[in-house]
């Protein structure tokens, strides 16, 4: 996913960007969880889904300005392995449906 600011900077994204895009992708991974668990809406996510499925980020490689994430411990949840790559497959599908590029 490439994210650019208001100002179109391609090497500088502003820190309330990164955070606001951040907490949008783990909002959209916790709802892509619910909807494996088939939980309500208004039913709280259980810390334990919540801690494996938050998403971790990794330092760039040297050089790079791509951040990798992590996330989807699914032995942390006792859920299945399969459903980390569930929820990523359908959080790839989403974002590409929104037309978002990839780096």
């Amino acid at each position: 996913m490439r994210i650019f600011d208001l100002q179109g900077d391609e090497h500088f994204v502003g820190l309330e960007t990164l955070t606001h895009v951040l907490h949008g992708v783990q909002r959209a991974i916790f709802v892509l969880v619910r909807d494996v668990l088939r939980l309500p809406s208004s039913k709280t996510l259980p810390a334990k889904i919540k801690k494996a499925f938050a998403i971790r980020c990794s330092v760039p490689k040297s050089g790079s300005y791509v951040i990798p994430l992590e996330f989807g411990e699914s032995e942390l949840s006792d859920l299945p392995p399969e459903t980390s790559r569930y929820v990523a497959d359908r959080l790839y599908e989403h974002l590409k449906a929104l037309n978002i590029r990839q780096m």
